[in-house]
């Protein structure tokens, strides 16, 4: 059975979903660790909504950013790679 190579734009796919999943779980940990060491308040629903601000601040941040890192880096790969089998 042969295995096809997959295309830059699969690639490209593959990569920034990776990365834009990891950067949720990675930003959403330090959030939650952020939210847990801001929480000033006794009260229980104070707590809960400070790791809730938190998470949903860096969660985003770290998934946007990590995505446009990984397709900028996949890109310019995927394009030098392209022009050395062209030569």
């Amino acid at each position: 059975m042969e295995t096809r190579q997959r295309s830059w734009k699969e690639k490209c796919c593959d990569r920034v979903g990776t990365s834009y999943l990891l950067g949720h779980a990675v930003g959403g940990v330090w959030g939650v660790v952020e939210g847990i060491r801001n929480a000033e308040s006794s009260t229980r629903r104070m707590r809960a909504n400070a790791i809730l601000n938190g998470l949903t601040r860096r969660g985003p941040f770290m998934a946007n950013t990590l995505g446009i890192l990984s397709e900028s880096v996949s890109s310019i790969s995927d394009g030098v790679s392209e022009s050395e089998t062209s030569v």
